[in-house]
């Protein structure tokens, strides 16, 4: 079989070998699909996807073929000419061969840290808009005042709104930590008389 390709293309399916190729002046992009699916075809058993680290970045790629895969871990991959910048998430479907040790060094599948995505950012604000304004308060107005949960003695204060009598009232807690945003008690009551009173929106 005669096929155009590049010399850049044979040296890629030098990794696989023991393909016959006339090399002939590359014509058209139709030639890339057809390496493709030529080295697809030949591929020895993997079990994907598998993950590769190149050897000259922090580039991670998530293989789930010989030659394509997925950016987990971005980089800048550079060679004697060219400056290659692999995006986080991005696909690609012609890759030089994880094969190719000169290139890819097999790891096990890295634990990735989970980030939140921007359209539940936006909801999350909303969410918690109340309590980001209830800390600048407590910041502006509390005088550096800080919580010290090693002290059991000391009263954290926060505020909470009362279903049944409608109104906001101040509660104190000693050694039970949670996620909420605490204060002084002195200001706690302030914050509250302004509050029931509309001096103060959270």
């Amino acid at each position: 079989m005669t096929i155009t390709i590049t010399q850049e293309q044979i040296e890629e399916l030098k990794v696989i070998g023991k393909i016959e190729i006339e090399v002939v002046q590359k014509k058209d992009d139709s030639v890339l699909v057809f390496i493709k699916k030529m080295m697809e075809s030949l591929e020895p058993e993997f079990t994907y996807p598998m993950w590769f680290k190149n050897n000259t970045s922090d580039t991670v790629v998530r293989f789930d073929s010989l030659t394509s895969g997925e950016v987990i871990v971005g980089g800048i991959v550079k060679d004697e000419y060219t400056r290659y910048i692999f995006q986080k998430g991005k696909k690609y479907t012609i890759l030089t061969p994880h094969t190719d040790k000169k290139i890819w060094t097999q790891i096990e599948e890295p634990k990735q840290k989970w980030e939140p995505k921007p359209e539940f950012l936006e909801k999350a604000y909303e969410i918690v808009k109340p309590n980001l304004n209830l800390t600048a308060y407590v910041l502006e107005f509390d005088d550096g005042w800080e919580a010290d949960w090693s002290n059991r003695g000391q009263p954290k204060a926060y505020i909470y709104f009362n279903l049944r009598n409608n109104y906001f009232e101040v509660g104190n807690n000693y050694d039970c930590k949670d996620t909420g945003v605490y204060m002084s008690e002195s200001c706690a009551k302030g914050l509250v008389e302004k509050l029931n009173n509309g001096e103060v929106e959270l």
